[in-house]
């Protein structure tokens, strides 16, 4: 589900356009329980490394 939603201003740096926000912050929520519950289990969405890729 992740790879599919759009990324946050958390992970971004900036708001998504309107019509992304919520599907955004749906994103961070399941993102946040990811990290939580099944980081073991389920790996990082690959839109996060193009993220930090982006940053560098």
């Amino acid at each position: 589900m992740l790879e599919v939603l759009p990324l946050s201003a958390r992970y971004t740096g900036f708001e998504p356009v309107k019509a992304a926000q919520l599907a955004a912050t749906d994103f961070e929520a399941l993102e946040n329980l990811r990290r939580l519950a099944l980081a073991e289990q389920v790996p990082a969405p690959k839109q996060l490394e193009l993220a930090e890729l982006a940053d560098s």
